[in-house]
């Protein structure tokens, strides 16, 4: 392995001014590490609808723009529909 410098490593001596270097390596580390843009909120499908034991229960999903669509199943108390008792989320597929 060679003994070199990181790219952009204050101890080149490229770099001079420390305010120059903390701009551009700044830059560099979140082009790096940034998150991804994943366009606007996606569309929610309701898939399934049901009651169980006093609970409404319903079964949604969505899809980003990668990976396998996320679907999620939640349940409130039948004639309290504001009221979220339950969910659960998992990645489909």
């Amino acid at each position: 392995m060679e003994n070199k410098l990181p790219a952009f490593s204050f101890r080149k001596k490229e770099w001079k001014d420390i305010e120059s270097w903390r701009k551009i390596a700044k830059k560099q580390v979140w082009e790096k590490i940034a998150i991804p843009d994943v366009g606007g909120v996606p569309d929610v499908k309701i898939n399934k609808q049901y009651a169980y034991d006093e609970l409404h229960i319903e079964e949604i999903s969505w899809q980003l723009p990668y990976g396998r669509p996320t679907a999620v199943p939640f349940g409130t108390e039948t004639g309290n529909p504001g009221g979220l008792i339950w969910n659960t989320c998992f990645a489909t597929g």
